[in-house]
């Protein structure tokens, strides 16, 4: 059986996290003061490795959709080439199915006792035997109508005689029809009602932001794993008090500005709570104010995921919005 990379990067991908939070759990039975510079060092290293795999696998998955949106574009084109291909051959048996039809025809009308005339088409001797078989003289009856004449003298009624008239043949193709004539009468005018304009509501409360979008504003992300199931659990951690709390007591803390590059709400959170009682066990809600430690976790997080930029102050990584 072959395994694809991107099974591969994921195996890889599931047993780091899994050291990491080995690590982690290690590293919570110390103080930030007594923690020893080896499993740092580990924690470091394995978060780092962590970041790589997420980035590799979604390198991955943009390529495979690279390449099924290309085999898609080659399929079209084979199936068009297909259509024109089989076109001419369609076209052909229609003209054969035309003949065959007429000739049938022909000989139909043979057999009846018809013979067309070498200069009529198939369809005037048909139309000329529709015809002569078709034609009737047609009777038009007209009743007696009442005409009341009035006089000086008592009323007297003169009714008109029967008339029966013989009318020419009729073709086939027309019909003849007596329709009464009626007097229309005008339909009532109606005015139209002016519908009423809703006139907006200048008090109207205004939509709140959520806390995710709010977050998203300041460009900080839930989790920095792209895995679709660990961003569910950290915005299902996102409707807890403490989670609320702190996330807005960060957002306080930067005010008008945001980050200069995306920070992980999880982990700096995480590292926020290891300075407040070095085991990263959740606080009461007293402690999640410390605006000293907000900013170190802050600082440290930027530190830990850009090594490049090192920072010592949370001023060098904020910009205006």
């Amino acid at each position: 059986m072959v395994v694809s990379e991107r099974e591969i990067l994921n195996a890889a991908l599931k047993k780091a996290r899994r050291i990491l939070a080995v690590l982690e759990e290690r590293a919570a039975g110390y103080t930030s003061l007594d923690i020893p510079a080896s499993l740092k060092l580990e924690l470091e290293d394995q978060r780092i490795e962590v970041a790589r795999l997420e980035r590799e696998l979604a390198e991955v998955g943009r390529n495979t959709g690279t390449i099924s949106i290309k085999l898609m574009k080659r399929t079209a084109k084979n199936q068009n080439r297909l259509v024109l291909a089989i076109l001419p051959a369609g076209v052909a048996l229609v003209c054969v199915a035309f003949v065959v039809l007429v000739f049938n025809w022909n000989k139909h009308t043979v057999n009846a006792g018809t013979t067309p005339s070498s200069g009529t088409s198939p369809l005037e001797t048909l139309f000329a035997a529709r015809t002569a078989t078709t034609k009737a003289t047609a009777t038009v009856t007209v009743e007696p109508t009442a005409t009341s004449v009035p006089t000086q003298s008592p009323a007297t009624t003169t009714a008109n005689p029967i008339v029966t008239t013989t009318a020419a043949p009729i073709p086939p193709t027309t019909k003849a029809a007596i329709v009464p004539t009626a007097t229309a009468t005008p339909a009532p005018t109606v005015t139209p009602v002016p519908t009423p304009t809703a006139v907006p509501d200048s008090t109207a409360t205004p939509v709140p932001v959520s806390l995710e979008e709010r977050l998203k504003q300041a460009n900080i992300v839930l989790t920095n794993s792209s895995d679709p199931n660990q961003i569910e659990q950290v915005r299902g951690y996102l409707q807890e008090e403490d989670w609320i709390i702190v996330s807005n007591n960060y957002l306080n803390l930067i005010g008008n500005r945001k980050f200069k590059k995306p920070l992980d709400l999880e982990t700096f959170y995480w590292e926020y709570r290891v300075l407040l009682n070095g085991t990263g066990a959740i606080p009461s809600i007293s402690q999640l104010n410390d605006q000293a430690k907000l900013k170190q976790s802050l600082v440290q997080r930027w530190n830990e995921n850009y090594t490049k930029e090192p920072v010592t102050s949370l001023e060098q990584i904020l910009v205006a919005r």
